[in-house]
């Protein structure tokens, strides 16, 4: 058995696989200490999985025989990687950044991602919005240059809005925060409902829909009262109030009785 009689392929990412018409089934060692496994049941090309270490480093893998002993060094380029292998971590806060941990060895990959929210619309990173879905597709690159290898990540962010009541005596207010988006302009875009009730009456009464929040009136409710309302977004924030002294109409007559 000679080095020509011993082929190397890419029968599976993340594996470098060796073709031969000897029978190596029993004689293949590498020297990351893995053991070879088929590429798939009726053939005879065997494959080691790749660890993080061996990507763009050379492998060297021994074949022994009773009467023989031959050491063959695969040079383990970009080509070798499984995209999948690639940890690649979840954004959890806006502007988004996902910043995948390549193999230690390669000190020149990068990733180009290009999101699709929920209308296929496309979006770079830097435009992502809250309360979206996206599915983001990354181009690998080597250098800067494309390789054939492309990556996903599916993310969607609540940014887990945090709604503060402003209390004063003329009225009762509130603005949005999250800590996963500070600088979100679209926090102030949302829709919230508002409603407050007491357990004298038979439901909540509801306020005007706000666009951009900060306040909401209401009709029906009644002086010396005290009530729960729930401001949404955040249906388990609430806050207990109670109306102010009301000011009367105008009275045309009075009555004795």
């Amino acid at each position: 058995m000679s080095t020509g009689d011993i082929h190397v392929n890419n029968c599976r990412p993340g594996y470098v696989c060796y073709q031969s018409d000897w029978d190596i089934s029993f004689s293949l060692s590498s020297s990351n200490h893995v053991s070879s496994e088929r590429c798939t049941s009726d053939d005879k090309t065997l494959c080691i999985k790749l660890g993080n270490n061996d990507y763009c480093s050379d492998l060297n893998t021994t074949f022994t025989s009773e009467n023989c002993s031959l050491n063959l060094t695969t040079s383990i380029t970009v080509d070798y990687i499984n995209p999948s292998d690639i940890f690649r971590p979840v954004p959890t806060e806006l502007p988004a950044q996902i910043e995948p941990e390549f193999p230690i060895n390669c000190r020149n990959l990068s990733i180009d991602y290009t999101c699709l929210d929920e209308l296929n619309k496309p979006k770079k990173l830097t435009d992502l919005e809250p309360f979206t879905d996206y599915i983001c597709t990354g181009q690998i690159k080597n250098n800067n240059v494309n390789t054939n290898k492309t990556t996903n990540v599916r993310f969607s962010f609540d940014c887990d809005p945090t709604i503060i009541i402003i209390k004063n005596r003329q009225t009762k207010s509130w603005d949005t925060t999250s800590q996963n988006c500070p600088d979100v302009p679209e926090l102030k875009k949302l829709h919230y409902t508002c409603s407050c009730s007491n357990s004298n009456q038979k439901g909540p009464i509801t306020g005007n829909k706000h666009l951009s929040g900060r306040t909401s009136h209401f009709i029906g409710l009644q002086p010396f009262t005290s009530y729960t309302c729930k401001v949404q977004p955040n249906p388990t924030k609430e806050v207990t109030v109670e109306t102010e002294i009301g000011t009367a109409h105008l009275v045309s007559s009075l009555s004795d009785s």
